[in-house]
């Protein structure tokens, strides 16, 4: 009974340990770029001015992308407490250099799009296939570039 006891106990220590970081290592390891539904959460930004790095624990802002079976997607964008949604279509295509984008149109922003694209209701995420992660931002007019990890 004590072993019982003794097992349960170390068990049910393995299972708390596992955090969300290891639930994201898992989905990103075994990702599959045709599996839907899908989930992002930003993991860390680079200044665009001076190249430093946050991680998503040192933000004020989480950013989740939730991509649909149906090619629809949500964004939901939490700054100081407040909550942003942003909804639309997107598309799945690879360039002509093998690399995978995800090209999201809004139908409604929410003020979520961060983008320096002239349309303002576009945005552009591309899939790094060696770091496993979802690359967007607004890096190219020296805003942040955001990195993404899947959780779902």
């Amino acid at each position: 009974m004590e072993n019982f006891k003794l097992s349960l106990i170390v068990l049910i220590f393995f299972i708390s340990a596992c955090s969300n970081d290891d639930e994201a290592e898992y989905f990103t390891k075994n990702f599959k770029i045709n599996q839907f539904p899908q989930e992002w959460r930003l993991a860390k930004s680079v200044n665009g001015f001076s190249g430093e790095v946050s991680e998503w624990k040192e933000l004020s802002t989480t950013q989740v992308y939730k991509f649909n079976k149906n090619q629809t997607f949500l964004k939901k964008v939490v700054i100081d407490q407040e909550t942003y949604i942003g909804k639309g279509i997107y598309d799945l295509k690879e360039d002509n250099q093998g690399r995978l984008w995800f090209y999201l149109t809004f139908s409604n922003s929410g003020g979520t799009v961060e983008s320096c694209l002239p349309e303002r209701d576009k945005e552009h995420l591309y899939f790094n296939e060696e770091s496993k992660e979802l690359q967007g931002g607004s890096h190219e007019c020296d805003g942040p570039a955001l990195y993404f990890k899947r959780v779902k």
